[in-house]
């Protein structure tokens, strides 16, 4: 199941367990910061512009795609409330740019945040996230 040749209908920013770890489309975004999870991280809205996370923009294909990787990260549109991380626009543009927030409602699963600029990758030792063959939308990887 790959879409590679498709024309994207956005990207998503993913920095934690979907990074494809391709070190040279790794960017930083500022305003965030990244919290440990149980066992994948947290990324909320940051007051301090100088906290930044690591990310990586991949292509979403589709809206079927866009749909697995909603149901992957806990979010459901139209219920934030019921939500794990909530899918928001970031970056303004000729198409969306998303990335996944922690739906954290005054609560925050890991206290302190990560050094800035917060890198998943880097901080677990791993070289890519275990799911990133969800984000690339591909079934091996």
């Amino acid at each position: 199941m790959t879409t590679k040749n498709k024309a994207p209908i956005g990207h998503v920013l993913v920095y934690g367990t979907l990074r494809p770890g391709s070190m040279e489309n790794v960017k930083t975004l500022r305003g965030f910061k990244m919290f440990y999870g149980t066992v994948y991280p947290c990324v909320v809205r940051s007051n301090n512009p100088d906290d930044e996370i690591v990310v990586e923009p991949v292509p979403v294909h589709d809206t079927d795609h866009l749909a697995r990787l909603d149901a992957y990260e806990g979010f459901y549109e139209g219920h934030p409330e019921a939500s794990l991380f909530v899918r928001e626009e970031v970056l303004g543009g000729d198409m969306p740019v998303w990335i996944y927030l922690y739906a954290n409602r005054g609560r925050f699963p890991g206290d302190p945040p990560m050094s800035s600029p917060a890198d998943w990758l880097k901080e677990t030792g791993q070289s890519k996230g275990h799911n990133a063959q969800l984000a690339l939308n591909i079934s091996e990887y």
